[in-house]
């Protein structure tokens, strides 16, 4: 059972570091609109989040990737590749 324990550990870390990585990559921009802050990440085609300040926006945008990332594992889609980051090493999972 530690096993397991530790992977799961393991995992959740590079999930944690994954969305971090996506988020620095993110564009933002200031539009026309009652949500002025406007982001999207380019690896992952059509998601965007707007909010009323930056941080609002980069919160927005966080649930919208953590949201894919749920939809996707469950349909055993394949996760964006996003430039800097790989599953296959540990580098990014904080071990």
């Amino acid at each position: 059972m530690g096993e397991l324990i530790k992977l799961m550990i393991k995992v959740f870390h590079m999930l944690i570091q994954y969305i971090q990585t996506a988020l620095e990559h993110a564009k933002y921009e200031i539009i026309e609109d009652e949500e002025p802050y406007y982001d999207e990440v380019l690896e992952f085609q059509g998601v965007w989040a707007s909010g009323k300040n930056l941080e609002e926006c980069r919160n927005n945008l966080e649930d919208v990737i953590d949201e894919l990332m749920i939809i996707g594992l469950k349909k055993g889609l394949s996760i964006p590749q996003i430039v800097n980051f790989n599953f296959e090493t540990t580098e990014h999972s904080g071990f």
